[in-house]
């Protein structure tokens, strides 16, 4: 018996690049179909050929939920299709698969050595917190990471200088996705055994190989501090600046005994209602990742676990040069619990 898989893939692809239906062309009366992630089976069918093939659909929606769901952002995809009882079967083995919802018609390895994964260039983030940035590294290919950093010497806050840091050279053995976690406080850390301990960072451009992405810090505090699953699926913070406000809504129900009022069966459902400060087009494009995401939690003291859902979303978005725009959106905790 004769079987082939006539889909074609690329050596690397964005998930969003996956074709929706693989073609099997067999002579078998049955065939079964198994697809890897990683050495890990995540899908096993069996199929019956018609007119001599077999169409495997879905692909894309298999992929992206067994990727989700084990938190990966980069994995190693194998597709088998062999005959029951046989040892002869057919397989496409060795695609890399990076995690992307967001359609994309170019190489994906030219964006992924290009630019963070993330869709945004830069953050402003509060002198406090600290901001994950994940990156691509592709096997054997080195890497300066190097860090230029802005700051000011004592009293004097007018007079902004500037220090280029090298932080490593990165050459690894396969592909793979790191993170670096940046902060203010890191970024004092590693000017003060160059200068003294009145240094104060302003801005840094994080950089790996040709990537750069620029953090501001502020004193400000912002309105929320959130955590999403981004399009890459990769959890990135926001501090989101305007103002905020909390409605709660009680249900109950009312009966009278003995000459008393009481209530019963009560719900309290307390939203966290947030305006945001004016943001640029594509600021507001990339926050629009955040209220679609599938996953988002908020930081309270320091940890960022408290799932939390949002609706009432109130957001369109303009590229004309003369408006800012503003996002409105509700949001609650999923247990319904508030935090002190």
């Amino acid at each position: 018996m004769a079987t082939s898989i006539s889909t074609s893939f690329d050596s690397i692809c964005f998930s969003s690049q996956l074709p929706q239906t693989v073609l099997i062309n067999t002579t078998a009366a049955q065939l079964t179909v198994d697809i890897y992630l990683d050495s890990v089976k995540v899908f096993s069918s069996p199929y019956y050929p018609y007119n001599g093939a077999v169409k495997v659909c879905n692909i894309r929606s298999i992929i992206e939920e067994s990727m989700h769901a084990s938190n990966r952002s980069l994995a190693t995809m194998k597709i088998v299709a062999a005959e029951p009882g046989q040892s002869s079967s057919d397989y496409v083995d060795n695609i890399k698969v990076v995690y992307c919802n967001l359609n994309y018609d170019e190489d994906p390895e030219e964006f992924l050595t290009a630019n963070f994964m993330t869709t945004r260039r830069s953050a402003l983030i509060p002198k406090d917190a600290v901001l994950p940035i994940c990156y691509y590294l592709k096997a054997n290919v080195q890497q300066r990471m190097y860090m230029t950093i802005y700051y000011t010497l004592g009293v004097d806050t007018e007079n902004v200088q500037q220090y280029e840091y090298t932080l490593n050279y990165l050459t690894p053995s396969a592909d793979t996705i790191s993170s670096i976690n940046l902060s203010y406080a890191y970024c004092r850390q590693l000017l003060i055994p160059l200068f003294n301990n009145s240094v104060k960072p302003k801005a840094a451009i994080f950089h790996v190989g040709n990537r750069q992405f620029a953090v501001y810090f502020t004193d400000e505090v912002p309105t929320e501090y959130l955590r999403f699953c981004n399009a890459f699926n990769k959890l990135e913070t926001v501090a989101i600046f305007g103002k905020s406000s909390v409605k709660t809504d009680v249900e109950k129900s009312e009966a009278i005994c003995n000459r008393t009022t009481q209530f019963y069966d009560r719900s309290v459902k307390v939203t966290h209602e947030v305006e945001t400060a004016p943001m640029t087009y594509d600021e507001a494009i990339w926050i629009n990742q955040l209220l679609t995401s599938r996953a988002v939690y908020r930081i309270v003291n320091g940890s960022g676990n408290h799932r939390v859902l949002i609706d009432d979303i109130s957001s369109e978005v303009t590229d004309a040069n003369k408006e800012l725009v503003r996002i409105k959106f509700s949001w609650k905790y999923a247990d319904g619990n508030e935090w002190l």
